[in-house]
């Protein structure tokens, strides 16, 4: 073997420690969440909603699939809005937005969400746990 190959050798196997070392020095998503990085949020239908319980962490959203009925005529009472904030749905131009909660702090509120154009109100509860 040649000084040359011995040295490009020796560099590759530099390179790839370091690699190593760098990529199991960086957390999992399960161990922590940094600040200020997007939750994805969970989608659920709003006829799969009544009676349960959806789980959030402090940042993450509840997008409500409404299916044939207007995004537009839901309403909510949230027992504890400082734990879930309702946000209404709209349509502005081209983009409709769901109805939907966004977790605000930990804890446990119960919701009662509303539609102008149904005569059933769908109760719910949903849990607020701390980011990981």
């Amino acid at each position: 073997m040649t000084t040359r190959h011995l040295f490009a050798a020796v560099g590759a196997l530099a390179l790839i420690a370091s690699l190593t070392a760098c990529a199991s020095a960086t957390p999992s998503p399960a161990e922590s969440t940094p600040a200020g990085q997007v939750i994805a949020p969970i989608t659920m239908p709003v006829g799969d909603l009544d009676g349960t319980t959806v789980n959030l962490v402090v940042g993450q959203a509840l997008n409500i699939a409404t299916g044939d009925v207007d995004v537009t005529s839901f309403t909510a009472t949230v027992v504890d809005p400082a734990v879930a904030e309702f946000s209404p749905g709209r349509i502005e131009s081209t983009a409709t937005f769901n109805p939907g909660f966004m977790a605000r702090a930990e804890g446990t509120t119960t919701v009662e969400l509303h539609s102008s154009t149904a005569p059933e109100e769908i109760g719910f509860t949903i849990v607020v746990s701390p980011r990981g």
